[in-house]
């Protein structure tokens, strides 16, 4: 198995021109409030920044999960696995009030040292460490959620 150090805003960008070459057209922030079709096309209802609407097409894709509402709603079962806990994975850059230790360590106020790698907490585990671009990679894992994530993390 490979894991490739590609930022997501990256691999978003490369998805979407090669969806877009192959004729996709793409709705960010558009939610699909109900899926129905014939033999021909699929019929998706829309909720958009300009309000409700509709979209007919021959295919419709949902890029929204295990929990997601366009797979539910078209019928389409999930045979995968999914697991309890919730994982979330980020590049992130850190104030200048943060002071990077030699050891890779942070001080920060308020708060004290925060040690590299990975620690246990109480709900899961918490982990970072530097990229060779400056950047940290920060990986947290929430061991069993009441209920799963609502919502994407976006960049700030």
């Amino acid at each position: 198995m490979w894991a490739v150090p590609l930022p997501q805003p990256r691999l978003e960008r490369l998805l979407d021109d090669h969806a877009r070459e192959l004729g996709a057209g793409l709705r960010r922030g558009h939610e699909a409030a109900g899926v129905g079709q014939d033999d021909a096309t699929v019929t998706a209802d829309v909720r958009g920044p300009d309000g409700r609407y509709q979209v007919t097409a021959r295919y419709l894709v949902g890029c929204d999960g295990a929990h997601g509402r366009v797979r539910d709603t078209a019928g389409i079962p999930f045979p995968g696995t999914t697991y309890p806990e919730v994982n979330r994975l980020g590049q992130v850059t850190v104030p200048d009030s943060v002071t990077r230790l030699d050891s890779g360590d942070l001080d920060v106020p308020g708060l004290g040292r925060i040690r590299a790698g990975f620690t246990r907490t109480d709900h899961g585990v918490f982990g970072f460490g530097t990229l060779t671009s400056g950047a940290l990679l920060v990986q947290t894992t929430e061991d069993e959620p009441a209920e799963p994530p609502k919502q994407a993390m976006t960049r700030q």
